[in-house]
């Protein structure tokens, strides 16, 4: 029970693996000492005896300092049992040999410190009587926490009871003003969303860049220091990072960008009451062209006053609007009633979060996983719901969405404590993360540590504790307040350190971050040698780091993502060597700052035994004549990596070779290499040896010449485990022995050349697994070459090269088991078209799902003799003069769903019978007219969604009928003479949601009637100056569209594809 029932994962993981594991080592190593044995047992004990209450103190916490106080010593407590345990395994493990001198070093080194502890978690389980702390059984804990439904993570384009705010913000960013400069504050109280309706608004299609030539957004939070604000606004400008060493480059960069611009500047979060910090952030904004705005938003109308802006106060949200939020999360439908079996126990839970957009969603998703009443009316009569806010500054809501997590979801919540506000993470970086630090928990056996923390990561999205951070798709953040909830409960044990901070790390911190802005020192860092039991140690925002020395924290883990190395000695490589515990990955950039090659043995990378991925980088923009390959040589052999890593990837390295130590032994565990743009490079490294190596990557070696024998290592089970080989821009390759070592390759899936443009000769021929082969832009014979060699299990086959048909006649039909083929033949005028296919049998390929064939000369007709259950994709392109499709493909083809045409001319009409019933996507492009028009006969009552026309020539369309009227999304393009869209012919659409207009320069105006009505998203790019124009706000066409929710009608130019 005690595994099931705990304080958080950081307990329950410790009983579960590490105590477990140790506890039945200790057995062995005292086996003839009952003194020690019961020692360890009596720990044992008193550790269970702190675990059994600690959910009752995760609750009443919120509540009760004194219980705040206990739970944070108690975590204190067992984070030291295990600082102890560890310390013993590692030192009896030192020592194993005699038994006796092992006890009698226990007795002088471990003794007092063990009965110390021992001691302390007595104190702590008589304070936990005291303060009337209760089993798990006793206070139903083991009901709380319900089963987790499958994730779910709720569309968030909706925003709620904001039509009106949403209204008048648009208005002021849009209207016109003489001033250069305006300024609007959203103010409101955290949580009530007000930087969810700045972004609405940011990404509104009809704040194009025709309103604004430039649009930036800074997160600024607590923190409103002047060069970092202005530095983010100039990186969030340019795209990049920016190395401007003061706050006076910075601006004059910022002038450069801004002067005569109209701009529109977003700075969220502010809190900042000073106001010659903000005067100064404003300098070089000035210079914006008329019109540009500066919209904030902030908890303090203060902020508001010394920017000397206006304001709009943001409300909470009435009940109706609070309800249909409630409800979209936690039944997963904002229409539904309130459930009479509740009681209105639901209306209840929705007034207490006071219309707070972010408690509406957190407390949804948290009830949407329970799913009894009495699981209700436990949240709902929750003693959380009457603390006072002021006192701990947590919202209820979101204090009880903690409190009902699972364990193992608690301890990766509470780990997010160490990023800073509006701190944008990656997905996969956390879970990377999470795994460093072990979180897996113990009942995830049947999964692999990255498929179980993508669902921890999925989990904690449904239940809405991390949210999409705009419109990147990969990218999260957290809401401000819950990095308030997550700090408050981690306590003193993560502790993150900003610049210029003067609070000092806590001695019962064990996971530690901090934001180093390469240009100042932190003296903060020196109290580090002070805490002997740090555990994580993690530099946020920048690659160039003052490193502090950590050699001395025995437990730590340094998690560092990437170092720039620089000229100094305190930014040096050397600083790396003071770190001899980095954890997961790291990538080293600008090797070749390094002045001194025994700078880089100081670094110390062999003993960093869990460091597992590491990437070695140079400067790939050098000039060749800068490249001093000797030094670079000698520095590469010093940073021998440990004989743990597991993937390494080089790029831009300037030796002639390769270090030795990859040719040693040692690194023969490696699963992933990658050696890229290393262009003196003139022999690769003994690879085949490498049993356990299954990735590798070989581009850019101009130096290469030949890959010989050597590449295998003359051994007969070369390249024993590799599954993946990709050697492409090989410009001088010429040959490769293949034949050398019989034998290689015997677990290759998936092989890739491309452009190496003289490589000639034999492919390996017994790749009996090989199932998926691409060669592009290589020399002809060696794609007639490949091809000649029977695989019997190719699925995926990928050609492109020039004049390729030929080839294709013979040899391509021999790959009956394809799932995929893709050629792409790059046929001259003068070529002999005699030898081109002029079909293609497709029933040749019986389990066939995508066909692509571009470039055929002479190719006319697909033929199919029996029905092809497979076929998903098919692609005909630059075949001038195929003119049939499969006959009768709409029963032959039943699983066709995506059909693509392009400069097919002679193919005038679609089959008899029409096309496949499941066909839902149809592309044509330069293809003739009569095979537009017989479109809509050829669907009949198929459902086609998405229809893509181009190059067409036409004055009007699409006439009255042409189209079925299933469509939901039309795109029209590179219609050259296009005057005229037909109504009638879009009216009858009643299904059509998104059109699509682009490069159409001669279509002057939309339809006198307008658009349909059922269209929401509608867009104009390219050269369609004539309509753009128009179709601005004011412009002729501007009522026609205005009601449409997504609009993007700029008038930049739009790139073709």
């Amino acid at each position: 029970m005690a595994v099931q029932l705990i304080i958080d994962a950081a307990l329950s993981k410790f009983f579960e693996k590490t105590f477990d594991n140790l506890f039945s080592r200790f057995g062995d190593i005292f086996r003839g000492d009952k003194s020690k044995k019961k020692q360890i047992s009596n720990l044992k004990g008193k550790l269970l005896a702190i675990d059994v209450v600690a959910d009752d103190a995760e609750q009443k916490q919120f509540t009760n300092p004194r219980v705040r106080d206990w739970l944070l010593a108690a975590k204190d407590a067992v984070y030291d049992a295990e600082d102890l345990l560890e310390e013993i395994d590692h030192d009896a493990k030192e020592v194993w040999n005699p038994l006796t001198s092992f006890i009698s070093f226990f007795e002088n080194k471990f003794k007092t410190r063990m009965e110390q502890l021992i001691e302390d978690l007595e104190d702590l389980a008589s304070q936990s009587r005291v303060l009337g702390l209760k089993k798990a059984d006793d206070v139903g804990v083991s009901g709380w926490v319900s089963k987790l439904r499958s994730t779910y993570l709720p569309n968030e384009s909706v925003i709620y009871g904001r039509d009106d705010d949403k209204k008048f913000v648009f208005e002021w960013l849009t209207s016109n003003t003489h001033n250069n400069l305006s300024i609007l504050s959203i103010v409101g109280m955290p949580g009530v969303g007000k930087t969810t309706l700045a972004q609405h608004l940011f990404n509104d299609p009809r704040m194009d860049k025709n309103k604004f030539d430039v649009k930036v957004w800074v997160c600024v939070s607590d923190e409103f220091d002047v060069f970092k604000v202005s530095r983010a606004i100039l990186e969030d400008v340019t795209g990049s990072r920016d190395d401007s060493r003061d706050t006076e480059m910075v601006h004059k960069r910022l002038k450069e960008k801004f002067t005569k611009k109209k701009f529109l500047l977003v700075l969220d979060d502010v809190w900042n009451e000073n106001q010659s910090k903000w005067e100064e952030v404003q300098k070089p904004l000035v210079f914006g062209a008329q019109g540009s705005k500066i919209l904030v938003t902030t908890r303090n109308k203060e902020v508001a006053t010394i920017m000397q802006s206006e304001e709009h106060y943001l409300e909470q949200l009435e009940y109706k609007h609070s309800w249909r939020l409630f409800a979209k999360h936690a039944f997963r439908n904002d229409d539904t009633e309130p459930n009479p079996e509740y009681k209105d126990i639901d209306v209840k839970i929705v007034k207490k979060c006071k219309g707070l957009p972010l408690a509406l969603k957190t407390m949804g998703s948290l009830l949407y996983n329970k799913s009894s009443v009495s699981e209700w009316e436990t949240v709902f009569q929750s003693e959380i719901w009457k603390f006072s806010q002021e006192r701990c500054d947590i919202v209820p809501a979101l204090a009880l969405s903690y409190i009902h997590l699972p364990s193992h979801l608690k301890v990766c919540f509470a780990y997010c404590a160490l990023f800073p506000k509006d701190y944008e993470f990656r997905k996969e970086d956390l879970i990377h993360l999470w795994i460093t630090e072990n979180f897996l928990h113990s009942h995830q056996h049947s999964k692999t540590p990255e498929e179980a923390c993508q669902q921890y990561f999925n989990d904690l999205k449904s239940r809405s504790l991390f949210q999409q951070s705009g419109e990147k798709k990969e990218v999260f953040v957290m809401h401000d307040l819950l990095n308030d909830l997550a700090k408050y409960v981690a306590g003193g044990i993560y502790f993150r350190c900003k610049i210029d901070q003067t609070k000092k790390i806590q001695e019962v911190t064990r996971h530690f971050s901090f934001e180093l802005d390469c240009n100042r020192d932190f003296e903060g860092l020196g109290t580090l040698y002070k805490t002997q039991r740090l555990r994580t140690f993690m530099p946020t925002e920048t690659k160039v780091i003052k490193v502090p020395n950590l050699k001395e924290l025995k437990n730590l883990k340094v998690m560092m993502s990437s170092f720039k190395v620089g000229c100094s000695s305190e930014l040096g490589i050397q600083r790396l060597g003071e770190l001899n515990n980095l954890h997961e990955s790291l990538s080293i950039d600008e090797l070749e700052k390094i002045e001194k090659p025994r700078d880089a043995s100081d670094a110390n990378l062999k003993n960093n035994t869990h460091l597992m991925k590491l990437e070695l980088k140079w400067n790939s923009k050098r000039e060749e004549n800068s490249i001093d390959s000797k030094k670079e040589e000698d520095v590469i052999d010093k940073l021998q990596p440990s004989k743990n890593l597991k993937e390494l990837s080089i790029f831009s390295y300037g030796g002639t070779q390769f270090p030795d130590w990859l040719l040693e032994d040692s690194l023969w565990e490696m699963v992933s290499l990658a050696l890229k743009e290393c262009k003196s490079c003139q022999s690769l490294p003994p690879l085949g040896l490498w049993k356990y190596l299954k990735d590798l990557k070989i581009a850019g070696l101009d130096g290469i010449v030949s890959i010989d024998a050597d590449f295998y290592g003359n051994n007969s089970s070369s390249f024993n485990s590799l599954e993946n080989l990709e050697i492409s821009d090989m410009k001088q390759l010429e040959k490769w022995e293949c034949k050398a070592v019989r034998g290689a390759f015997p677990s290759l899936k998936r092989l890739s050349i491309s452009n190496c443009p003289k490589l000639e000769g034999d492919l390996p021929e017994q790749l009996v697994p090989l199932n998926d082969l691409k060669i592009s832009q290589c020399d002809q014979a060696l794609t007639v070459t490949a091809l000649k060699v029977r695989w019997p299990t190719m699925k995926r086959l990928k050609i492109d090269g020039d004049n390729l048909e030929a080839s294709m006649v013979k040899i391509v039909w021999h790959f009956t088991s394809l799932e995929v083929l893709d050629i792409n033949s790059h046929s001259k005028a003068n070529s002999d078209e005699s030898v081109s296919p002029w079909t293609f049998p497709l029933h040749f390929f019986p389990t066939l799902s995508t066909l692509n064939l571009r470039g055929f000369l002479n190719l006319q007709m697909i033929s199919q003799v029996d029905r092809h259950n497979h076929l998903k994709h098919l692609t005909i392109e630059k075949c001038p003069k195929f003119e049939s499709l499969p006959e009768s493909m709409h029963t032959m083809l039943p699983s066709l769903m995506r059909l693509s045409i392009y400069d097919c001319q002679k193919l005038e009409s679609f089959p008899h019978g029409g096309l496949p019933p499941n066909l839902n996507f149809v592309k044509l492009q330069n293809c003739c007219s009569t095979l537009i028009g017989s479109l809509k006969g050829a669907l009949g009552a198929n459902t086609l969604k998405s229809l893509w026309i181009g190059l067409v020539d036409a004055e009007c369309f699409p006439v009255e009928g042409l189209l079925p009227l299933s469509l939901t999304s039309l795109h029209i393009y590179r219609f050259e003479n296009l005057k005229n869209l037909d109504y009638e012919g879009l009216r009858q659409l009643s299904s059509l949601e998104k059109l699509s207009l682009r490069d159409c320069p001669n279509l002057e105006r939309l339809p006198e009637k307008g658009l349909p009505e059922s269209i929401l998203q509608f867009s104009i790019s390219g050269k369609c100056s004539l309509l753009k124009h128009r179709c601005q706000e004011g412009g002729e066409d501007w009522e026609k569209i205005a009601h449409i929710q997504n609009l993007d009608v700029g008038m930049t130019s739009g790139c073709q594809h």
